[in-house]
């Protein structure tokens, strides 16, 4: 269980707020099948609209950032490649986590459940707490795996916190 549970909810709170705020406004877009990045940015804009309603201020809102404080690449693993989220809330020159998103659209080939798999890793490792070498994204409080559906209408939400997986919404009617 999360110690501070509070911020937990939020932020979860924060983020359905956001995502059904960018569903509203975006709606053609996602449904253009436009990239991940693109649907990212889009959302984005609604998280940093919506963030001082939830005493979110301090935090910035990033797409696919890949520093650390000062500027340190992020690593998945101490000796590994870089890492980054496809959407991150956090506030940049700090080790004050928030949010970390991967989005993803759905596929039914094998090469789509190895992605799959691998964003699920970095959503465990960008929730863990424990600190590693430095190099290592930590403490987000908040990981998000967000499965857009489009043919038939429908995103799928599963969130992560503390380096597991804690459970799934769908919402529907996009």
């Amino acid at each position: 269980m999360i110690e501070n549970n509070d911020l937990y909810e939020r932020a979860w709170e924060f983020f359905l707020i956001s995502l059904h705020e960018f569903i509203e406004r975006d709606r053609d877009l996602i449904q253009t099948a436009v990239s991940e990045r693109s649907l990212c940015a889009r959302l984005m804009l609604s998280m940093e609209m919506l963030k001082r309603h939830y005493g979110f201020d301090p935090y910035v809102v990033d797409v696919e950032y890949n520093r650390i404080g000062q500027g340190d690449v992020k690593r998945l693993h101490a000796d590994g490649g870089g890492i980054t989220a496809d959407l991150v809330m956090h506030r940049r020159t700090f080790t004050d986590n928030l949010i970390a998103l991967e989005m993803k659209w759905f596929s039914q080939t094998r090469d789509y459940e190895r992605k799959k798999a691998a964003d699920y890793e970095r959503l465990s490792t960008f929730t863990r707490r424990d600190g590693g070498d430095g190099s290592l994204p930590r403490g987000y409080v908040l990981g998000l795996h967000v499965e857009v559906r489009r043919h038939e209408g429908i995103m799928c939400i599963e969130r992560f916190h503390e380096g597991m997986y804690d459970e799934g919404l769908v919402l529907t009617d996009f």
